[in-house]
């Protein structure tokens, strides 16, 4: 099911999924008037012995603009408005390192994110650029914590990079795993933002360069249809039940349709077919444009199949995908 959009803006080229109000350059009271404050409510509930009884230890978190009440959390909750979650963007592009490309909330509000590049972080694979990115995913019903996480786009076909160098086995020069993701607690000790934003630019240089080093060698690593076909095999299992029916009654399941999808990306159909053909980084990005192009996703609009196709891409399942492709990949 797809998290409405409910306000997004961008900034440069149109993103992939076609959402949002554009503006020449996102400033940051254009980001404010995007996202929403929210304000604390004692929580009560009717009885039939008096109007209304307190829920002690508890409290409402609503909407201001809308009066929408979003949640209810314990009373020790620390609510960080988006504004100042995004103040740790804002900070290090104060510094000239970041943009702003993008800004939204999701989910009646429940949700917000946000996204910058890096332009001097940016680094080019067999011939293409990949531009880095900083997303601020965050969320006023506990559904995650306060989230940074650097990403990347394949700018030949506009495909997100999304993969976890510390689930592939990178390492940084000094032995240690390089996450590509920051988590804070909602406190308003994150309220620190100049140190934070510094914090952010200087890992994301260093996760970067591990991320190139990690592509070069896949660009280098020669890779076959077989084993593509081998990769999708593991990133989309096939039950028996599905190969019988496949094999009795010509029924294909997602995972067979997304085996065959995969393998003729990797063959030749890929948007970014002339960029480095039979390596394993053919391999990675035939698995990133299935992802952010091609998955199957449930919507009864095309506004509603553009929602679930961005939510997937970025904050659910197909992360993991790509991660556990770049894995695979690396250990081949």
């Amino acid at each position: 099911m797809a998290h409405m959009v409910d306000r997004m803006m961008y900034s440069g080229q149109v993103p992939w999924h076609g959402l949002g109000e554009y503006k020449d350059e996102i400033e940051f009271e254009d980001a404010r008037r995007v996202l929403c404050e929210v304000v604390e409510r004692p929580v009560r509930f009717d009885t039939p012995f008096e109007e209304a009884a307190l829920v002690a230890g508890y409290k409402a978190i609503v909407r201001t603009d809308t009066n929408t009440p979003l949640c209810i959390q314990k009373a020790s909750y620390g609510v960080v408005q988006y504004a100042d979650q995004l103040d740790v963007l804002c900070a290090a592009a104060g510094e000239g390192e970041l943009r702003h490309k993008t800004v939204g909330l999701l989910d009646h509000g429940r949700r917000a994110f946000a996204l910058a590049d890096i332009p001097s972080a940016q680094f080019d694979v067999a011939g293409s650029p990949i531009k880095p990115y900083l997303l601020l995913s965050t969320s006023h019903d506990s559904s995650r914590l306060i989230r940074y996480l650097f990403t990347g786009v394949y700018v030949v076909c506009n495909n997100t990079e999304t993969a976890a160098l510390q689930r592939a086995g990178a390492h940084n020069n000094k032995g240690s795993f390089i996450p590509n993701v920051i988590q804070l607690r909602h406190s308003k000790r994150v309220a620190d933002r100049l140190t934070m934003a510094k914090q952010l630019i200087a890992q994301a240089r260093v996760y970067f360069g591990a991320f190139n080093e990690a592509a070069l060698i896949l660009v280098n690593k020669r890779f076959t249809e077989l084993g593509m076909v081998n990769l999708a095999k593991e990133l989309f299992p096939i039950t028996a039940e599905q190969a019988e029916a496949r094999r009795k009654h010509g029924i294909f399941s997602i995972s067979h349709k997304a085996q065959d999808k995969v393998v003729a990306l990797f063959a030749g159909q890929q948007r970014a077919a002339a960029h480095a053909p039979g390596t394993a980084w053919s391999a990675f990005n035939a698995v990133t444009e299935y992802v952010d192009h091609h998955a199957n996703r449930r919507g009864q609009s095309a506004r509603a199949l553009a929602e679930s196709r961005f939510d997937y891409t970025l904050f659910e399942g197909g992360a993991n995908i790509r991660q556990e492709a770049l894995s695979f990949l690396l250990a081949a």
